[in-house]
Order: C-alpha cells, then sequence, then structure tokens
C-alpha cells in the first residue's frame, strides 16, 4: 500500500480493533495507530498535510 506515494505498511490486530500505519517520506517517519478499523486509519494517514 502507498500513502502519499510514499510505501507503507497497515497493520491490524483483530482482538482489539488496533489499527497502525508506518511510512517514511522526505526523511520523515510517520506512524500513527488507533483503535479504528483499517479503512479510517488508511484515510487518516492519507489526509496529513505538512506544516
Amino acid at each position: 500500500m502507498n500513502i502519499r506515494g510514499a510505501p507503507a505498511k497497515l497493520l491490524y490486530r483483530q482482538k482489539d480493533g488496533w489499527s497502525k500505519v508506518i511510512w517514511s517520506k522526505g526523511g520523515i517517519r510517520y506512524e500513527i495507530s488507533a483503535r479504528v478499523p483499517q479503512e479510517e486509519i488508511v484515510k487518516v494517514a492519507a489526509s496529513l498535510e505538512p506544516l
């Protein structure tokens, strides 16, 4: 999978519903996790904008 053109890993723990997305872009590593469905965490990751 890709987040904003960067390769990303999507992890999901079914027993408690935790999702995590990890990716790097421009020398910065991003990691977000939450107890949400996989589809939602991908939407959140894709919506992040640099400041």
